[in-house]
């Protein structure tokens, strides 16, 4: 999971897998290095064709923005 130290969208998804104790890792990007938030910017480009967070990956899966029911629907696949 991609986020931002200060984006509520992000702190709402973070709340969610915790509430729900599911495991998961996560990298503020604006936190990173200049050098290391350019790198996973590109990174988020190049899979969705623009930036956005919170950026979450379930098994496989890229769900952009806070959307539970989406985490819940690759939670179970």
């Amino acid at each position: 999971m991609y986020t931002l130290s200060t984006c509520p969208r992000c702190h709402k998804t973070k709340q969610f897998f915790r509430e729900r104790n599911i495991q998961f890792v996560y990298i503020d990007v604006d936190l990173l290095d200049k050098e290391e938030q350019e790198k996973k910017r590109k990174e988020i480009y190049e899979q969705i064709g623009y930036v956005s967070f919170p950026y979450v990956k379930i098994n496989g899966r890229i769900i952009v923005g806070y959307k539970p029911t989406e985490y819940e629907k690759s939670l179970t696949q």
